[in-house]
């Protein structure tokens, strides 16, 4: 028991000079020993860069996000439309120039009426102005292109990804 009381004590005698700090006495608890910053392991480091490349994607096509949520926000109840859904087509670099958006309707009818001249103007001017209010370039507005279709359009073009490809 004494041998053991000794090499607890001289432990944390040792411990105390390592870390530099002031020596307790003799009977003290023994400080804990730092470990050494662990290196990251193959895993880790694979984490680390898919959360990076998930970050710059993000950030690539920040604005293909913000265009998406902006349309969808906007109610088109006054004008008779409702979208049902969005499809955004941004440039792989992420630049907003010449980015186009979908507008998505329920009915086929529907988006015959947004393709009317006197409506997709007044629909055109009122998504540019929505855009623009939630922080896309002006520079790039005028090159924002609307299109219009329907869930049935769609479906009978051999579903979105055939559609939209």
């Amino acid at each position: 028991m004494q041998t053991a009381r000794y090499l607890k004590s001289t432990y944390g005698f040792v411990v105390a000079l390592l870390n530099r700090e002031k020596v307790e006495a003799p009977g003290a608890q023994p400080a804990r020993i730092q470990s050494a910053p662990m290196q990251p392991n193959k895993r880790s480091r694979k984490r680390a860069r898919q959360a990076e490349e998930a970050d710059q994607a993000r950030h690539r096509f920040r604005y293909a996000l913000l265009a998406g949520a902006t349309i969808r926000a906007i109610s088109l109840k006054e004008l008779g439309m409702t979208i049902v859904d969005v499809e955004i087509l941004p440039q792989l670099s992420g630049d907003p120039d010449g980015m186009c958006g979908w507008l998505i309707f329920a009915s086929r009818a529907e988006a015959r009426l947004a393709r009317a001249p006197a409506k997709a103007a007044t629909l055109e001017s009122k998504i540019r102005a929505a855009l623009v209010g939630d922080g896309f370039p002006i520079s790039s507005v005028g090159s924002f292109e609307l299109r219009y279709t329907s869930v049935p359009e769609i479906e009978a073009g051999g579903g979105r990804f055939a559609f939209f490809r």
